[in-house]
């Protein structure tokens, strides 16, 4: 349920909230919160758990041992290459270069939280057991882990991007605003309306 509430609300924030500046990274937020509203829906209807044990262990493990590693390092090296041309260009403003940094911290961020909740637990679990070594509780944790990114994923974003921050919090603090109307103001508005 939560998964679902802050993927909704980060698409509407993107669709409401996203500056024009930005270009085809408004595209990229939708389709990763898409995605993720997807996955979040799919555990909610199925059970994960089922169908894990099908196919060869081995190759699993190799198909998902070079598909982290790949990944990872491919972020890596793709955010410290953009990083580098970031600071070392002249052509970008510092309003330019500081909307582009923090992007960047905003897409790393959402590189973390996959690699955080999906990649280890993963990892760990398909790995550790096969070279003999305890998995502990992270076996039995490994599914509910998996279940929480698509709403870490959601809260990062919401969180580091300033427009859609700003944006939740002025639509709470309307909600819960209270209103001082002072009688002396009041009875003086009346008096004079009356007049």
């Amino acid at each position: 349920v939560v998964g679902i509430f802050t993927n909704a609300l980060l698409l509407y924030c993107i669709r409401r909230h996203t500056r024009k500046s930005l270009g085809a990274y408004k595209q990229l937020l939708t389709v990763f919160a898409s995605v993720d509203l997807f996955l979040t829906i799919l555990h909610l209807t199925m059970d994960p758990r089922n169908g894990c044990e099908d196919g060869p262990y081995l190759l699993t493990l190799i198909v998902f041992d070079v598909v982290i590693v790949i990944s990872f390092s491919m972020a890596a090296t793709l955010c410290s290459l953009t990083l580098i041309h970031i600071r070392a260009t002249s052509k970008l403003s510092l309003t330019k270069k500081s909307i582009e940094l923090r992007l960047l911290a905003s897409v790393s961020a959402q590189t973390l939280v996959p690699f955080l909740f999906v990649y280890i637990p993963y990892f760990c679990c398909l790995n550790l057991p096969y070279l003999s070594l305890p998995v502990g509780l992270l076996a039995d944790h490994c599914m509910l882990l998996i279940s929480c990114f698509p709403v870490w994923d959601a809260v990062v974003v919401l969180v580091l991007m300033t427009d859609y921050r700003r944006a939740i919090i002025s639509s709470f603090s309307r909600k819960f605003m209270v209103i001082d109307v002072r009688p002396s103001e009041t009875a003086t508005s009346f008096y004079f309306t009356a007049a």
